[in-house]
């Protein structure tokens, strides 16, 4: 979110798709995966049907943000960086204010 205040030419771009960023993105991901195998074990909840679903929605958003998200990029928003901080900031918010 911070990159998003900054001029074009002082951002460094990242590349998550080898190296040390691809294994923190990895690690990242197997730690929620962990954390949502665990959750299914203490709800004793099926895992199959569970999996499929969250593969296919997941999977689902995901083609939805790809192309809406170039849509938006290219004809309407110039900092993309920004509203995606916003939004991460408003759930954080609005998961404190429920569990307060």
């Amino acid at each position: 979110m911070i990159d998003g205040f900054k001029p074009e030419e002082t951002k460094k771009n990242i590349d998550i798709s080898s190296g040390i960023p691809l294994i923190i993105a990895s690690i990242a991901t197997s730690i929620d995966a962990f954390g949502v195998g665990i959750s299914f074990a203490f709800l004793k909840k099926e895992v199959i049907v569970s999996s499929l679903v969250i593969g296919l929605v997941a999977g689902f958003m995901s083609w939805i943000g790809v192309n809406f998200g170039s849509h938006i990029g290219k004809n309407w928003i110039k900092k993309p960086e920004l509203i995606g901080g916003i939004a991460i900031i408003a759930i954080a918010i609005k998961s404190l204010m429920q569990g307060l």
